[in-house]
């Protein structure tokens, strides 16, 4: 191990070795931002990162001041556009609100992909979609 540790330091020092940097990219493809929603809805997305540990989904309130996220599922295995779950939107009320995925890794880190502006609308009338250009 020691020796290896010795290689490697020596070739950074002549420019030789390049380390290769995992970098988390999560991202969630379904729904849009500024979607109108109801019912149980299928998040779609990637989480996928080779220091992958752990994702959650959440979402919460788009005018809260307190910026609680409440959870909705929990992955123990990566995904690469895939359902990252299902978001049960008759159990809150009608409004606006924000989703994120939350990717956590092995070295400690975490990275974020959200979508804002979504409109569910289980109780109201529900308007036409009008999802934000990316």
């Amino acid at each position: 191990m020691r020796f290896i540790l010795i290689q490697m330091l020596l070739a950074l020092m002549v420019g030789g070795f390049s380390p290769t940097i995992s970098t988390i990219s999560p991202a969630i493809t379904f729904p849009l931002p500024g979607q109108a929603l109801q019912g149980v809805i299928s998040v779609r997305g990637t989480s996928a990162d080779g220091k992958f540990q752990f994702s959650e989904l959440q979402f919460a309130y788009a005018d809260d001041p307190t910026h609680t996220w409440f959870l909705i599922s929990r992955q123990d295995e990566p995904l690469t556009n895939d359902m990252l779950g299902k978001w049960d939107t008759t159990l809150i009320t009608d409004g606006s609100y924000s989703l994120r995925l939350v990717v956590y890794t092995s070295d400690g880190n975490q990275a974020v992909a959200q979508v804002s502006g979504l409109r569910i609308r289980n109780y109201s009338a529900m308007e036409t979609n009008t999802p934000q250009p990316q």
